[in-house]
């Protein structure tokens, strides 16, 4: 009866303050002009990835399937953005058949160039070193010179790149199935050093995701990792090379059928906060610094059924209007066909937050077809380079193929001129030493200019959506943007400021 009151006073409000009306922004499916939609034989894409492999400054796209219990030897797929098409590169790199569930780029060898990391399922996992630099192209499978996971154990389900003892170079934790999981040391020669039981970060249950975070903001990554059918555990990072479990303390021991985290600061207070994925009702964790621990809010902002359905696969943040609230994407249903696809709308009315479902306002399908949805994942990333979250969305046809069935989709954001715009802020670290030259785990924080008044806050983190950060701005004021990069020996990360910005550009800030 409380909730029930709750959100009639929320709409109450909603309707005098004229927020009601659904955000004039929308979005157009551009995915058979751009070539990105799922092969016309595929049966499952299970994931995929955003990154600019190629350094010419526009997004690329790699795409993972289920190579061949479900699909019918399908490959993943690299494709190249070139402008006003992407073409398809992949076959010619490694034409091999897999059962590929993950992927995320990440410099681990920072030599300025993006290399790629694939779970598979059942076969060994391939770590693809980019060789655009210093060979100008090309692609190298060194897994085994690496040493990752060379003797396999159990099922990979996922992965997350992070350099949790700060030394320029990022490191991978690998979750599976029916055995423990790893996390791997990068030694900075090329080669990767398992260090599980040292770090006391080898969870036994059935991992289905990670997350590298600094909850605390003390300048080392903190490591959730979310289970299928047991307790999750968050790992609070000692600084020292190891860990100490803290699910207790920070109240994240969330006993829920879990399939991923997406950490986001959705309420602007500087602090990350955890959106979890689950089978049943979705967690949101909001973090509260004077405590130390998070509490479970899902239901008070309206994000615990997002869908119609039990069965939430993937989700992603994106301020998709500039509002300068991050709003929500959520998929599901690849395992049950009744559920479909939520895009959540952040408001916040006097000080109340409430997520609102605009899905049937912005042209985004609920389903890619006869309302079926069967997501498995999804992402917001600038494709096009005008500065706007644009939305690709990824699923599985459940038994149909063919062009009919085309189940991935790509949704161009069409945001028209108002008082807003976008600020796309791409970081760089200087290597070795310092912060790794993809940023992964800076953190950007905006600040309206010559105050302290926050306007967006992120943490650079590996997984779908690409490494850098779009915030929504008032368009008529200047901001100071502020990226702290993560960097051993520098207490709460190195800290590079620009003054008086103007929202309607791309900034690059670098370590110095």
């Amino acid at each position: 009866m409380k909730k029930f009151s709750y959100i009639l006073i929320i709409f109450f409000i909603v309707s005098l303050t004229g927020e009601s009306s659904f955000s004039q922004v929308f979005f157009a499916d551009v995915t058979d002009q751009m070539g990105v939609g799922s092969k016309p034989e595929a049966l499952l894409c299970t994931n995929h990835t955003w990154g600019d492999y190629d350094n010419d400054g526009d997004l690329d796209l790699f795409v993972t399937y289920w190579g061949t219990a479900v699909n019918r030897n399908v490959r993943n797929l690299l494709f190249r953005n070139d402008g006003s098409y992407f073409t398809e590169v992949w076959n010619s790199i490694d034409n091999g058949n897999y059962n590929s569930v993950y992927a995320a780029w990440a410099d681990y060898d920072n030599d300025g160039d993006l290399d790629l990391y694939v779970v598979n399922f059942y076969e060994q996992d391939i770590l693809y070193e980019n060789r655009l630099i210093p060979d100008g192209e090309g692609f190298t499978n060194v897994t085994s010179s690496a040493g990752i996971n060379i003797i396999s154990e159990g099922y990979e389900t996922s992965m997350a790149w992070g350099d949790y003892d700060g030394d320029g170079f990022v490191d991978i934790y690998l979750c599976k199935y029916s055995a423990k999981n790893e996390l791997y040391h990068n030694n900075g020669d090329g080669s990767f050093s398992r260090i599980t039981d040292v770090a006391k970060t080898g969870d036994i249950r059935d991992s289905n995701g990670a997350a590298w975070v600094d909850y605390d903001q003390d300048g080392f990554l903190d490591l959730y990792v979310v289970n299928r059918d047991q307790d999750s555990k968050f790992y609070h990072n000692n600084g020292d090379g190891t860990f100490t479990d803290y699910s207790w303390n920070t109240k994240l021991n969330s006993t829920a059928l879990s399939r991923g985290c997406f950490p986001a600061d959705y309420d602007n207070d500087g602090y990350i906060d955890i959106f979890l994925a689950n089978i049943g009702k979705n967690y949101m964790y909001k973090y509260n610094p004077a405590t130390g621990s998070f509490t479970n809010i899902a239901s008070q902002l309206g994000v615990s059924n997002a869908g119609n359905g039990w069965d939430t696969w993937g989700a992603a943040w994106g301020d998709y209007d500039a509002d300068g609230d991050l709003d929500l994407f959520v998929v599901g249903g690849a395992e049950d066909f009744r559920i479909s696809n939520a895009f959540l709308e952040n408001r916040n009315i006097g000080g109340v937050r409430l997520f609102s479902d605009v899905i049937d306002n912005v042209n985004v399908k609920k389903a890619p077809f006869y309302n079926v949805s069967l997501g498995t994942s999804v992402s917001f990333a600038d494709f096009d380079n005008d500065n706007d979250p644009d939305l690709y969305i990824t699923g599985y046809s459940v038994g149909f193929a063919g062009s009919l069935y085309n189940f991935n989709r790509l949704y161009q954001n069409l945001k028209s001129a108002d008082g807003n715009d976008f600020l796309k802020v791409r970081v760089k670290g200087m290597g070795a030493g310092h912060c790794n030259t993809a940023g992964i785990g800076s953190k950007i924080k905006v600040y309206e200019a010559g105050t302290l008044n926050l306007a967006g806050y992120r943490e650079i983190m590996s997984g779908s959506s690409p490494l850098e950060a779009i915030f929504g701005l008032d368009k008529t004021k200047l901001y100071d943007v502020e990226v702290i990069f993560l960097t051993a020996g520098t207490p709460g990360g190195k800290k590079v400021k620009e003054s008086s910005i103007s929202p309607g550009q791309v900034i690059l800030i670098e370590e110095k």
